[in-house]
């Protein structure tokens, strides 16, 4: 398969009807039945962004079911408009598939920026310690050959440079850690975007285990912290490598709770990743 752009491959195209929209989802970026969780993600924030292009509103949050696999051919997205307020929007987000099924279920906040003195905003406001690994950079991890068979289908649209847990080892760690970024261009660098791309690490349970199970995120949750338009490029225009760093929290039952965090190299969070995992017996 093709390297593709990751920006125009999530973003759906206006349908017949006002507020719909629909994807058609490629052979090849598979993660178990159905595609990659995080062509879901990115595919609602992309609606509700068109539904709402107003270039002041930005993205704040992003809170998500994926609820059944996204098969190859065409999906469709409808968006509802929640409740408009003077400076917020809020807009439900659903995708179905061609005999009306729900795929995913997400709710989406934009809001504008709220200024004046004593606003909580910038670098004094991020308590979060950046990981000690940025200092180092990306260039003193080598590019990992990841893709299939051993990993799923889209992985082989990424280029990954993994530091602590490679999955179906059976390591006692908690913590997932590396760089990642599209191997090919983005045209477009903004929240649906980062809603893809904060799902593309594997989950932390996976390291935990011995040996392959299938697992799925049925919980999602996104807070982007930077605009992710100052995400940085490099020489050749690609997206510049980020940190991920994903922590197993609590689990129960099968389910598993993980944090998960990417970073621009000079120490800027870029979203923050919450993720409700089952795994399948």
């Amino acid at each position: 398969m093709d390297v593709l752009d990751l920006a125009d491959l999530i973003t759906p195209t206006p349908a017949g009807a006002p507020h719909h929209f629909t994807l058609d989802v490629p052979d090849g970026l598979q993660q178990g039945r159905g595609a990659w969780g995080g062509l879901a993600t990115g595919a609602m924030v992309s609606a509700a962004q068109q539904v709402d292009p107003r270039p002041e509103m930005a993205v704040r949050t992003l809170n998500a079911q994926l609820v059944a696999p996204v098969m190859v051919g065409r999906a469709h997205l409808e968006v509802e408009q929640l409740r408009r307020g003077s400076a917020t929007n809020t807009l439900a987000v659903r995708m179905r598939d061609g005999e009306g099924a729900l795929l995913a279920h997400g709710v989406v906040v934009l809001g504008a920026a709220r200024r004046g003195e004593g606003m909580p905003d910038g670098p004094a406001w991020q308590s979060i310690v950046p990981p000690a690994e940025l200092a180092a950079g990306p260039d003193c991890v080598p590019v990992a050959e990841v893709g299939p068979p051993l990993a799923p289908d889209f992985t082989v649209q990424l280029e990954f440079r993994p530091l602590i847990g490679i999955p179906y080892q059976g390591l006692e760690t908690d913590v997932t850690t590396g760089w990642i970024r599209p191997k090919g261009p983005v045209s477009r660098l903004d929240a649906a975007v980062v809603a893809a791309l904060a799902d593309a690490w594997w989950i932390v349970v996976v390291v935990r285990l011995a040996t392959i199970r299938p697992a799925a995120t049925v919980g999602f949750g996104l807070e982007l912290p930077l605009d992710p338009a100052a995400l940085p490029r490099d020489g050749d225009g690609l997206l510049a490598p980020l940190f991920h760093r994903g922590r197993t929290i609590a689990a129960r039952e099968g389910f598993t709770v993980e944090t998960r965090e990417l970073w621009t190299v000079d120490g800027r969070l870029v979203s923050w990743n919450t993720q409700t995992v089952a795994v399948i017996r």
